[in-house]
């Protein structure tokens, strides 16, 4: 689910939500104050925009991401 704010709310109200396998593109990250990291990621194919715990998440880094 995708979320407006990287937190977790006392009610889920996501806007949006990818399934397994979805591809997307992390535009930006954020902590919580519980130390919580979060991403904010773009759905390619649809174009949503929202935050996701990076447990929901696997990223893969190409060779060249540090370049």
């Amino acid at each position: 689910m995708l979320q407006q704010q990287p937190s977790i709310p006392d009610r889920y109200d996501a806007s949006a939500y990818g399934l397994v396998g979805d591809a997307i593109q992390v535009v930006g990250q954020a902590f919580s104050n519980r130390c919580d990291t979060w991403a904010r990621v773009e759905f390619p194919d649809s174009g949503h925009i929202g935050w996701v715990h990076s447990e929901s998440v696997l990223i893969d880094y190409s060779r060249d991401w540090w370049d």
